[in-house]
Order: C-alpha cells, then structure tokens, then sequence
C-alpha cells in the first residue's frame, strides 16, 4: 500500500513538473513575441486550436509542408531550414503535446505585456449569426515545442477588420542566451 502511495506521489510529481515546464516555456513565448509587437492589436486571451482547418495533422509535422516556410531572414534562405532546426523525432513529440493541450484561455496573470493591448472578450455579434472582432486582435494557439525546448511552433491569427486578417504557422528557435528567434512562417490565409 505505501509503495502505491509512493509511486502515486511521484507520478504526479513528474506530471505537475512537465505541465509547469511547457506552460512556463509557452507563456515565455508568448510573453517575448508579444512585447516585440509594438503594434495597436490586442492579444485575445481565447485561444485557438492548433489545427484549425486551414493544415491538417499530417501537414503540419511533414518535412516537405514546412519546408514551404517563408524565412524571417530572406538573405540566408534555405530550402531545408526547417530540417536544419527540427528532427523526425521532435515532429513526432510535438504531434503528441496536441493530444495534451488543455489551456483554453490565457492567465493574464502571466502575460508580461502592456495590459492594454489584452483582450478578454472583443467579439460581438452582428445582425446574423456572424462574429466578427470589434479591436485589431490576434488570436493564437498554444504553442508546442521540440522535444529539447529550442524550437517552437505557434499559430497566429491577426484580425483588423471585416476582408482584413491573416493567419500563420510561425516557427521560433531559441538562442544561445535563451531568446526566441523567428525562424519563418507558413502563410494560411490572408484578406
């Protein structure tokens, strides 16, 4: 009985210790790319699913579908840049955190940012069933990382208005000093 006791204590341990580590990393991230912005839009606290119709499962975690990716440094493109960042592996870890994401909506007690630039709730609704953002906001999903924490997939979406927006896949690499880079992105869509 005490051995199950003990065993039960450590699973959860190792458990809190995970989730603590990846929403630590994930508010990081957030906390970085957002401060960087320097930009009028708010940031929804909503968040949205990673995949969301505009990429599918097995697009996403597909050398050939990232390697589509638009580099944040035109200069020193690369075809394989993404290969150079990401292994099988770490795509295979990172499909598996999908299945564990339960944050839904941002704390903003952990948001850094100027709270004048969080959105709690910028919807509303119109004389159909539409809904469209009444601020310029982004919306993004939990983000996932490599299995060593040094790379970093988010989807952004930015709304500025009815044909106004876009959506991207951006990749971040961490650097030697602990700061995300943006590596590049695959554009969704844009109005």
């Amino acid at each position: 009985m005490r051995l199950k006791i003990v065993v039960l204590f450590i699973s959860m341990s190792f458990f809190l210790k995970c989730q603590t580590r990846n929403e630590s990393l994930g508010y990081g991230l957030i906390n970085q790319i957002f401060l960087e912005k320097n930009t009028s839009y708010k940031l929804n606290t909503n968040l949205i699913p990673f995949l969301n119709g505009y990429f599918e499962n097995k697009d996403v975690f597909n050398f050939n579908f990232l390697n589509k990716l638009t580099p944040a440094n035109l200069n020193n493109y690369q075809s394989d840049i993404v290969e150079s960042i990401l292994k099988k592996q770490d795509l295979e870890f990172m499909k598996s955190q999908l299945k564990k994401v339960d944050v839904k909506t941002l704390d903003t007690k952990k948001l850094t940012i100027n709270k004048n630039y969080i959105s709690v709730k910028n919807y509303v609704k119109t004389g159909t069933d539409n809904i469209i953002p009444n601020d310029s906001t982004y919306h993004i999903s939990w983000p996932i990382f490599s299995e060593d924490s040094k790379v970093a997939m988010i989807y952004i979406e930015n709304y500025c208005g009815i044909d106004c927006g876009g959506g991207q896949l951006s990749i971040y690499e961490k650097d030697k000093n602990g700061v995300w880079k943006f590596v590049g992105g695959i554009g969704t869509y844009i109005s």
